[in-house]
């Protein structure tokens, strides 16, 4: 099969074939029917893109406040796509997260909503109680327990976007941390 200039082609089938899929790298699969009548093939693009991010614990406990945890977060934008980040928190040791997710589109190729869950290391300091029940903390420490991950993708131009959400982690303990983040990153239309 030869394809002209305007992405028009022709060729013949055998009768017993009852669809036809047409693929192109980066671009979804387009799937027809085989039909007497010419066909038209609509190919929409995937949209990569790759985000820098920055979130910063905002509530937790006392001595955890203010801990960073940069990160990469990247995936696919489309009518729905798939994200995934990877971030390392260090609070006496390095902290990391892992979070797989999807993309769904809000408003036409401008802004995205994400959400995923995945795995992170909740960081506190161990507590100890003193014979009058106050509490003292130390020795830094984490334990490992469930992130969920919830944002907005929103495309400042057609290359650049920013990304804006939160993270709430919980370990198995019932500590947890809520951390606001903020993103900038480029898409691979």
């Amino acid at each position: 099969t030869t394809v002209a200039n305007d992405g028009t082609f022709s060729m013949e089938v055998p009768e017993w074939l009852k669809t036809i899929t047409v693929e192109k790298p980066g671009y979804r699969c387009s799937k027809k029917k085989v039909g007497d009548d010419e066909m038209l093939f609509r190919m929409k693009k995937y949209a990569w893109f790759v985000n820098a991010n920055l979130a910063c614990t905002a509530f937790a406990n006392e001595d955890v406040k203010g801990t960073l945890r940069p990160g990469i977060m990247f995936g696919t934008i489309a009518n729905w796509g798939f994200y995934s980040k990877i971030a390392l928190g260090y609070y006496h040791n390095f902290d990391p997260a892992f979070v797989v997710g999807f993309t769904k589109r809000l408003k036409e190729n401008r802004v995205y909503l994400y959400s995923g869950l995945g795995v992170a290391c909740v960081r506190h300091s161990h507590e100890e109680y003193d014979s009058f029940d106050r509490i003292s903390y130390n020795d830094p420490c984490s334990d490992y327990g469930v992130m969920l991950d919830l944002g907005l993708i929103i495309n400042l131009t057609k290359k650049m976007n920013l990304t804006l959400g939160t993270s709430i982690s919980k370990d198995f303990e019932g500590r947890y941390e809520l951390e606001p983040q903020i993103g900038i990153g480029y898409c691979f239309w």
